[in-house]
């Protein structure tokens, strides 16, 4: 059994490595990532150490906390939930 898991394990990182691709988030005023999830719309939610960026593949908008504002995030960290 535990061959069966390596096996599959090693195919899934060699699938995997093919599909891999170096992304340059134009903007991003960190490289921290806390997380990353995609959307039914296709785009990249990345939470980092200074706010949240959404990536459309092309162009990255960052969203950060604003005290004065309860429109804001509230505060700078961002985690996304599983």
């Amino acid at each position: 059994m535990l061959k069966f898991a390596v096996f599959h394990l090693l195919i899934g990182f060699l699938i995997a490595d093919e599909r891999l691709l170096k992304i340059s988030l134009p903007s991003v005023p960190t490289k921290n990532f806390l997380s990353i999830t995609s959307d039914s719309k296709n785009f990249l939610w990345i939470g980092t150490d200074q706010g949240l960026v959404r990536y459309d593949g092309i162009d990255s908008d960052i969203f950060r906390s604003n005290p004065f504002s309860s429109k804001s995030l509230s505060g700078s960290a961002i985690s996304l939930a599983d």
